[in-house]
């Protein structure tokens, strides 16, 4: 599915096609493009048959093409990604009431199938990239870590809690504490009163 065009791409084929997905068009739209399996199969969520292109007049828009090419049955199944529809397989057979129930529900299996591993595949996807990305915000903390222990500009970081995270050897001086004093004291613990509102305020 091509959101941006409203249009349904062709992006792999097995089997005798003969240019058939160059010339055809379908849609997402609820119009005559749209209204084939293919496109149906998608907007509505379930698979869709055609046991007879030759009579469907749902299949006119690609009718000519299909029996040119000795298509006389269609059926498309929506394939998902994280529950939503994607996609669709569609098959097409040379014989007119090919899709019977025990083929409808093997390719219904089939397509739920490769459903699974479309999802399996992306988590694992974006597993990768997140330990990539964490990899990289470690590697940017060690250095903002020693960066700060060097600084003679006092630094820390005061947590919503009011708690205390890091702190430079600058700040502990200033402050008159240890590194571990602060840890285990709050923000508010360490300044006047009169400072307490505004900054629980500017921490939140």
């Amino acid at each position: 599915v091509d959101h941006e065009s409203g249009n349904i791409r062709p992006v792999a084929y097995s089997g005798f096609e003969d240019g058939y997905l160059s010339a055809i068009d379908i849609t997402l739209a609820d119009s005559a493009t749209g209204n084939g399996p293919t496109g149906r199969a998608i907007r509505q969520g379930t698979y869709v048959i055609c046991n007879n292109i030759g009579d469907d007049p749902q299949m006119k828009p690609w009718r000519t093409e299909a029996l040119k090419r000795g298509y006389r049955s269609s059926a498309a199944f929506p394939i998902r990604l994280h529950g939503t529809v994607v996609g669709a397989i569609s098959i097409y057979a040379e014989e007119p009431e090919f899709f019977n129930e025990t083929e409808v529900q093997l390719l219904d299996e089939i397509t739920r199938d490769v459903t699974f591993a479309l999802d399996m595949l992306d988590e694992q996807a974006r597993r990768t990239r997140a330990e990539k990305a964490l990899a990289g915000s470690e590697e940017r903390a060690k250095f903002l870590a020693e960066v700060l222990e060097l600084s003679s500009q006092p630094f820390a970081v005061g947590l919503p809690d009011g708690s205390i995270g890091i702190v430079n050897p600058a700040f502990c001086e200033l402050v008159g504490y240890t590194e571990s004093e602060l840890h285990s004291r709050t923000w508010t613990g360490i300044t006047p009163p009169e400072y307490h509102e505004g900054e629980m305020a500017a921490l939140r």
